[in-house]
């Protein structure tokens, strides 16, 4: 099984201290896995390197290098290619550790990262398809987001192609209205999908608690899609 966004928000997670129970079982179960443990391992070998050498040592280190390489012009290109490659990777791991252990950031940004537009699963334009039809969710697959708001729904699953699509267009309160709706409809096919984009967005209106409530009961429902995404996504939201 490949490593995936998942995998490594729990590695930084787990770096932070910051796994929940369930997550932590989550963890546990996914070092059974060659790729993961090679992830993790490259993590920790990171956290150690940047606690072991400064920003200044680092940088002193590369001028160091490029004086020794110009007192000497013959050197052997794998000594000077493990030198560089061992100052990019400490580099590489300033860089992600700054993202792991500075994670300040507002609403937008929060939501720039863990949006994902919702895929068109009804009735998915297929290649070759001469002349897609006009309903509201290929409409919404085509990205023709003002002609879906056109269209009069027919159904809940309209509404909510419709409610993502207010959200696509950053029609916040329209979206908000709809997908509120929607999330009281407790066996809708959906549901899991709207209360997840009615917690993004109340975080892009800033209304932190009010996601932080939704994001927790998502959490605490086994077997909804949004589970750990939504426990990451709350967890961010508590630092």
């Amino acid at each position: 099984m490949a490593i995936s966004e998942v995998d490594i928000k729990l590695i930084e997670k787990h770096l932070q201290g910051h796994l929940t129970p369930d997550e932590k079982i989550v963890f546990e179960q996914r070092k059974s896995d060659t790729e993961f443990l090679v992830e993790l391992d490259l993590y920790l070998a990171l956290k150690k390197s940047s606690n072991a050498i400064g920003r200044e040592q680092v940088k002193q280190t590369f001028l160091d290098w490029d004086q020794e390489t110009a007192h000497n012009k013959i050197r052997k290109w794998p000594q000077i290619g493990w030198k560089i490659a061992a100052g990019l990777l400490i580099v590489i791991g300033f860089i992600g550790l700054l993202k792991i252990f500075s994670p300040t950031k507002d609403s937008k940004d929060l939501f720039a990262e863990y949006y994902q537009p919702y895929p068109n699963l009804i009735d998915p334009i297929q290649k070759g398809d001469p002349s897609p039809t006009s309903s509201i969710t290929q409409l919404y697959e085509l990205g023709n987001y003002e002609n879906v708001l056109k269209q009069s729904p027919t159904d809940l699953v309209d509404s909510f192609y419709v409610a993502l699509s207010y959200l696509q267009l950053d029609q916040r309160q329209d979206a908000l209205v709809s997908l509120q709706k929607i999330v009281n409809r407790a066996h809708f096919r959906f549901r899991d999908a709207a209360q997840w984009y009615l917690a993004l967005n109340l975080l892009l209106e800033n209304q932190i608690e009010a996601s932080k409530q939704i994001l927790t009961e998502i959490g605490e429902t086994a077997g909804n899609d949004y589970q750990i995404l939504a426990a990451n996504l709350l967890a961010e939201l508590q630092e």
